[in-house]
């Protein structure tokens, strides 16, 4: 897999629920923040309310046993506690993922994790009709009940290390 920058459109994100996200956020739209363009979330002031990436229609492989790092740029309009899974559909109505919880604050930071599927899954190539499940996905939520507005940039998917580099 090539390093894959996802794009920021309503064709990928998804206000859930799902993968984590319980309560879906109350807006979500591309904005500029006076310095880049970002994915603007409004989360209900309510715990594990977020967004989706789903990589349904995105060019993105994952190889088993093979680690890749998720990279993202988080900021809040208030300062909170964040849950980030990346979760790839086995083919058997389970998911292989990884998760890391991070403190948020009003300014720009950037927040890294691993993630090693044992399954190796491409765009397309699993269908679970008996959970209805996406196949792949980020999902991005709060998990205290303040409300805040999440900005999102730069969400990378990379092999190894390189997703932190960006």
């Amino acid at each position: 897999m090539l390093v894959t920058e996802l794009p920021y459109n309503d064709r990928y994100f998804d206000t859930g629920p799902g993968g984590g996200v319980g309560e879906p956020a109350t807006s979500l739209a591309v904005a500029d923040d006076g310095t880049r363009t970002i994915m603007s979330v409004v989360c209900a002031a309510v715990a594990n309310s977020g967004v989706m990436y789903l990589f349904e229609d995105a060019k993105v492989r994952f190889v088993g046993g093979r680690q890749y790092q998720v990279g993202v740029d988080l900021k809040a309009s208030s300062a909170v506690s964040v849950k980030m899974t990346l979760a790839v559909n086995k083919g058997d109505g389970t998911f292989d993922e990884a998760s890391s919880t991070v403190a948020v604050t009003t300014s720009w930071q950037r927040f890294t994790f691993s993630f090693t599927p044992t399954s190796t899954w491409t765009q397309g190539t699993v269908d679970d009709p008996l959970t209805e499940a996406a196949e792949a996905y980020l999902a991005i939520w709060t998990t205290a009940i303040t409300g805040p507005t999440l900005s999102i940039d730069s969400v990378r998917v990379a092999p190894e290390t390189a997703a932190a580099d960006y």
